[in-house]
C-alpha cells in the first residue's frame, strides 16, 4: 500500500511541478499508466484545478487518493475497508512558480506523438532549493502543452496519460470524502501494523 502511495503521491508531485503554468486552469480526466521496474501500474485520474483523484486498481478501486491542493491534504481511501487517512499535501510549483530560487531548464529533443496527440520532447533541468531534478516530459500542443507522458532520468520509470477527457474532470463530489468512512492513523506511515481508528 505505501508503494502505491507514494507513486500516487510522486504522480501528483510531478503533475504540479511541471506543468504549473496550466495546471490552475486544467479540468480533464485520463488513464494513467506507469511502467517502472518491469511492472505496470494503471489508474485513473481526474483533475480540476487544484484538486484531483487517483483511482488505482481500475474497477475494483484498490485504492483512492484524493489531494486537495487548495486545502493543503490529500485522503487516501481504502474503499474495501471503508477508511481513509489525512495526510499533509502540498504542490510543488503551484505556489512557487514565481519564486526566484526555483531555476527551470528545458531543452528541446523532438517532435513525436503520444496516444494521438502531437508532442514536443523536453529534457527537463529543476532547482528546488539547491536539490537538481531533471526527467523527460512531452507536451502535446493540441492540449495547451499539458504532459502526457514522463520519463524519469535514467528511463527506468516511465508515466503515460491516455484517453484524455477534457472537462472530464467536473464533478465537485469526486474530491471530496465519500459518507460512511471511518478516519484512521498510521503513525509514521510506515508501520502498517499501527493503524489505529480514530474515535
Amino acid at each position: 500500500m505505501l508503494k502505491k502511495l507514494s507513486l500516487i503521491l510522486a504522480v501528483l508531485s510531478f503533475l504540479s511541478l511541471g506543468a504549473a503554468a496550466w495546471a490552475a486552469e486544467m479540468n480533464f480526466s485520463a488513464d494513467i499508466e506507469t511502467e517502472s521496474q518491469g511492472r505496470v501500474v494503471t489508474s485513473k485520474m481526474y483533475l480540476n484545478g487544484l484538486k484531483s483523484r487517483m483511482e488505482m486498481g481500475g474497477a475494483e478501486q484498490s485504492g483512492i487518493t484524493i489531494a486537495r491542493g487548495d486545502k493543503r491534504l490529500a485522503w487516501v481511501l481504502m474503499p474495501a475497508q471503508k477508511m481513509y487517512m489525512e495526510i499533509a499535501y502540498k504542490p510543488n510549483m503551484t505556489t512557487r512558480v514565481n519564486d526566484p530560487k526555483v531555476q527551470v531548464e528545458r531543452k528541446f529533443i523532438k517532435n513525436d506523438k503520444v496516444d494521438g496527440h502531437p508532442t514536443k520532447n523536453y529534457h527537463i533541468t529543476t532547482v528546488i532549493d539547491g536539490k537538481k531534478q531533471s526527467s523527460y516530459v512531452w507536451e502535446a500542443t493540441d492540449l495547451k502543452n499539458m504532459v502526457v507522458k514522463y520519463q524519469s532520468e535514467d528511463k527506468k520509470t516511465t508515466t503515460t496519460w491516455k484517453n484524455i477527457k477534457m472537462g472530464g474532470g467536473s464533478d465537485g463530489s469526486l474530491y471530496e470524502l465519500p459518507e460512511g468512512y471511518k478516519k484512521v492513523t498510521m503513525p509514521g506511515m510506515g508501520d502498517m501494523g499501527g493503524m489505529k481508528h480514530e474515535k
